[in-house]
């Protein structure tokens, strides 16, 4: 059976799928205006501009509420297409009636007949603005994010869980050595002290229990061989860990420094036989060495480094 619709239901049945349709459908002239022969009424909600103002360039022909700087973009990219037959997608701003600058993604193809001669083009835009502007806001992050990384004087990690280092700023560079192409994706024990791997591995776990780690240190060696002491502040979210560290070699190596110039200092006054001790009158701290406890009958412990213990 044929069944035929009435004209005037299959109209009605046409405007009513046009309203409900999120974009403005168009049949416009391939010319410099890219004249509408015919343009759905929700072109009014994208641009500001009825339809009936648009079509024909009644009042504004559609070129001229494409922004000027994407013009050149738009005619390119959609006569390139239609030179070979192929659907169009371009995206580009629109100057909205009200002033404001609106983003729109238009997608359509050439109409052409029998002899291949193009008719116009078909097609349909779409109001993209809210998407692109949180793009936009998304891009700013990325970018703020890796301007962070680039000019942070600590060593900035993102890890895993796994302890795997995913992303590492360029001080790591200038710390240990490597390369960023040489760490990113390697795992922390590859580069550990053999006695700091099972301390890592602790505090790693620690971090995998959602438990912040601050203040822990290990060594990590450098690609000229030597150790770096590296002090961590880690923090986990979800499956990552955000990490700040700092070098600390320098001040590790002046401890070191320190704690074997006051042995060999306590080995000398115990290897001569005199009992020593020093007073410092602004702060009130006393000094006793060892023998100088020994001489007057007390045991190191009995005594402690305060000049109350004599009042």
């Amino acid at each position: 059976n044929t069944h035929v619709l009435n004209p005037q239901y299959s109209e009605v049945s046409f405007r009513a799928l046009l309203a409900n349709l999120p974009g403005a459908i168009y049949r416009c002239a391939c010319d410099q205006d890219w004249t509408m022969k015919f343009i759905s009424h929700a072109i009014e909600d994208i641009c500001g501009y009825r339809a009936d103002e648009v079509i024909n360039n009644r009042v504004i022909s559609y070129n001229n509420i494409i922004h000027p700087d994407d013009k050149k973009a738009v005619a390119t990219e959609i006569l390139q297409a239609v030179a070979v037959h192929e659907s169009f997608i371009v995206e580009y701003r629109i100057i909205h009636r009200d002033g404001g600058i609106r983003w729109v993604d238009e997608k359509g193809r050439g109409k052409f007949d029998e002899q291949g001669n193009l008719l116009g083009l078909d097609g349909a835009i779409f109001d993209i603005t809210e998407r692109q502007n949180t793009e936009l806001a998304l891009q700013q992050k990325t970018q703020e994010l890796y301007d962070f990384f680039s000019m942070a004087m600590d060593l900035l990690c993102i890890a895993d869980l796994e302890g795997r280092f995913l992303r590492l700023n360029q001080q790591w560079e200038i710390s240990l050595g490597y390369t960023i192409e040489e760490l990113e994706g390697r795992f922390f024990i590859e580069f550990l002290h053999p006695d700091d791997v099972q301390p890592t591995l602790e505090q790693i776990s620690n971090l995998s229990q959602k438990n912040s780690v601050l203040n822990f240190v290990n060594r990590y060696q450098a690609k000229d061989g030597s150790y770096r002491w590296i002090e961590w502040r880690s923090t986990p979210v979800g499956d990552r860990i955000y990490a700040a560290a700092r070098d600390i070699t320098d001040r590790k190596k002046a401890e070191i420094a320190l704690q074997e110039s006051e042995q060999r200092w306590q080995f000398a006054l115990e290897g001569n036989g005199d009992g020593v001790w020093d007073w410092n009158a602004q702060t009130n701290q006393v000094y006793f060495s060892r023998r100088w406890k020994q001489l007057l009958g007390f045991r190191d412990e009995e005594i402690s480094d305060n000049v109350e213990e004599w009042e």
